[in-house]
């Protein structure tokens, strides 16, 4: 190997190394707020340090029947820190806890949307392909980027 050959590796795992470094410092990146979307339309706006949440846009907000049978969705009308809108295919049910949000009930064909877990960074959205909702995570120093996501 000649001496030209090693300097080009050192320089690739040294680039290698900063990509990674520069992948989990973004990833820990966490706070503001989770907007839940439908059909790419802000729905409601869930602070992440306590939360407290703003209903945006009143029409994909699942109402409540009267005879909700499932515990998960009954629980949008109990629990403060739980929220329901609805989906392409149902009514998607997300919970607030420890700063965190998840998808805790929803009808699609492999449930992937609960399996994804919690989320409180941006790089780590929740899609619901199916049911057309996503819940990404926006920090403050993304305010100057709201144009970004509309």
């Amino acid at each position: 190997m000649k001496r030209n050959d090693k300097i080009l590796i050192v320089i690739i795992a040294l680039f290698a190394i900063a990509a990674g470094i520069t992948t989990i410092l973004l990833q820990r990146q966490t706070g503001g707020s989770a907007f839940v979307s439908v059909r790419n339309t802000d729905v409601i706006e869930i602070d992440l340090s306590n939360g407290n949440y703003t209903i945006l846009d009143e029409s994909y907000v699942y109402k409540a029947t009267g005879d909700e049978v499932n515990e998960a969705i009954a629980r949008c009308f109990i629990d403060d820190h739980v929220y329901c809108v609805n989906g392409e295919l149902g009514v998607v049910v997300i919970a607030y806890e420890a700063g965190q949000v998840r998808v805790i009930e929803e009808t699609s064909p492999q449930n992937i949307c609960q399996i994804q877990g919690a989320t409180d960074s941006p790089m780590k959205p929740l899609t619901c392909l199916p049911n057309r909702v996503s819940v990404s995570v926006r920090t403050p120093d993304d305010a100057d980027d709201n144009d970004f996501y509309s």
